[in-house]
């Protein structure tokens, strides 16, 4: 019996880096909603979180990717907006892709989870 290999071909254009960092996001118009979640993996262009809340697929997200405090380095945000252009698969855990423009790197605003 002969095996078939399945080919799996990468669509990224940029490299992903597995990084975990906590992640505040929020969408919505009428309903503000605000979520957290984690990277697992962050590119010049997207990143996935993981998170059991996902906004519909499509929707624009305002994101903060919290950076860690140093010793002597307080802790900043990296701001994005973007797009959720993918929700998870199964096997692949709760969360979802985000095609994102990153455009600030600072101190990070006051987001509630509600």
């Amino acid at each position: 019996m002969q095996q078939k290999v399945l080919e799996i071909r990468e669509r990224r254009k940029k490299r992903r880096y597995r990084v975990q960092l906590p992640v505040l996001f929020r969408w919505g118009k009428d309903i503000m909603h605000t979520e957290g979640g984690f990277t697992r993996d962050v590119s010049l262009k997207a990143f996935f979180v993981t998170s059991r809340v996902r906004p519909p697929l499509k929707t624009h997200v305002q994101c903060q990717i919290l950076m860690p405090a140093s010793v002597d380095i307080a802790g900043n945000a990296i701001e994005a907006t973007g797009r959720v252009v993918r929700l998870s698969t199964h096997g692949e855990g709760p969360g979802f892709a985000v095609s994102a423009s990153f455009y600030s790197y600072k101190k990070p605003a006051k987001m509630r989870i509600q």
